[in-house]
């Protein structure tokens, strides 16, 4: 969790810091990144605010960063849509995922859903919840169902369970 703090006087005011995430605010924030355009917009007026008067930053430097910034949020906005994507094309398909929750270090299913909490896409696979990250293998069902039958045993809570999917 990210802590935002206002700047006076060219130093930080530590005794008012909110914490990013209870703040509600209509800046266009881009999941897992601590800086939405109200807070680029802070830095930059700050920035301005605190500059050497001798050698000022010209506007074209202003608008780079301004050009840069909305870039990159627009990749991550990119990159949000097509891991959101990803996720709808693999509903009805085996996967296997890495895990720690297990011996095998690995559990599989057939996904049949995902959603996003707090920015993270996960994959609804027999009852459990795994990070689309963790993906290992796309793979056709008849090798799962022998792969499930191979790592059964070692399964946890019935995170292998091919009769679920």
């Amino acid at each position: 969790m990210a802590i935002t703090a206002n700047v006076t006087n060219g130093k930080l005011d530590k005794t008012n810091t909110t914490p990013t995430q209870n703040r509600k605010t209509s800046s266009a924030k881009a999941s897992g990144s601590n800086l939405g355009y109200d807070d680029f917009l802070k830095l930059l007026s700050a920035e301005m605010q605190y500059q050497d008067p001798l050698e000022p930053t010209s506007n074209s430097d202003y608008m780079a960063q301004m050009a840069t910034f909305s870039q990159v949020e627009a990749t991550t906005e990119m990159n949000e849509k097509v891991l959101s994507q990803t996720a709808s094309n693999l509903i009805g398909k085996a996967v296997i995922v890495k895990t720690d929750m297990n011996t095998s270090g690995y559990a599989g299913g057939v996904v049949n859903g995902w959603q996003e909490i707090d920015g993270i896409i996960y994959l609804g696979i027999n009852g459990g919840l795994y990070d689309i990250n963790d993906v290992d293998q796309v793979i056709d069902k008849d090798y799962y169902e022998k792969w499930n039958a191979s790592n059964g045993s070692n399964s946890s809570s019935g995170s292998t369970d091919s009769t679920t999917g």
